[in-house]
């Protein structure tokens, strides 16, 4: 688990020492990659629940789009782009408010195993969307060395040590960063570091 949930947040460890600038470097590099999540079930697989796509549509596109391509402004994140797994988790500690976003724990506090599993199936399963972002050719050559080299003297590690930079490498617990929009990035990212996260943008 991961976040405020008070139990484990190896962000605030890791990356304390990274800078605003640095942030918004790395964000811009993984929101010009091409999603790296590839679905591995389809929506009607007999492990989605009857009623689960119109669940879907009632509970999480009021926030995170019709698509589930998140919000423009990037106050809820691109659903498409993340496995089952870490969705069913996520879920799970929404439902039992072991991770912190009033909003989020209100949705999931309702919900039963089967419909927490049914929509991380459904939802896992979509094709991942990129949304087009304009994004500043500097900041992703510098967020690129970052990512994949992090900063031996400042003892910041890659992020592609936890995260991957491809579908193969990617832990599924973990939630996969590449090409999604770069204001979430990098505020989730700014708030991870100094072991808080508020509502907005989780």
């Amino acid at each position: 688990m991961r976040g405020t949930t008070g139990i484990y947040n190896p962000m605030h460890a890791e990356a304390h020492g990274i800078s605003e600038a640095d942030r918004d470097a790395v964000a811009a590099w993984l929101s010009a990659q091409v999603p790296t999540q590839v679905a591995s079930l389809t929506p009607d697989e007999p492990t989605v629940l009857a009623g689960t796509k119109e669940l879907t549509e009632r509970v999480c596109a009021t926030c995170h789009a019709v698509c589930l391509d998140g919000s423009p402004d990037g106050a809820a994140p691109n659903l498409t782009l993340q496995t089952t797994p870490y969705i069913f988790e996520t879920l799970l500690n929404f439902n039992a408010n072991q991770r912190h976003n009033g909003q989020m724990v209100q949705m999931a506090r309702n919900l039963t195993s089967d419909e927490i599993g049914s929509l991380a199936t459904f939802i896992g399963g979509l094709p991942p969307v990129a949304v087009p972002q304009t994004l500043d050719a500097a900041s992703i050559a510098r967020g690129e060395a970052l990512a994949l080299n992090g900063d031996p003297a400042r003892a910041l590690p890659a992020c592609a040590t936890c995260h991957g930079v491809s579908a193969a490498e990617h832990l599924p617990l973990l939630p996969d960063l590449t090409a999604s929009r770069q204001p979430i990035l990098s505020a989730a990212c700014g708030n991870l570091t100094v072991a808080r996260r508020p509502a907005p943008p989780d």
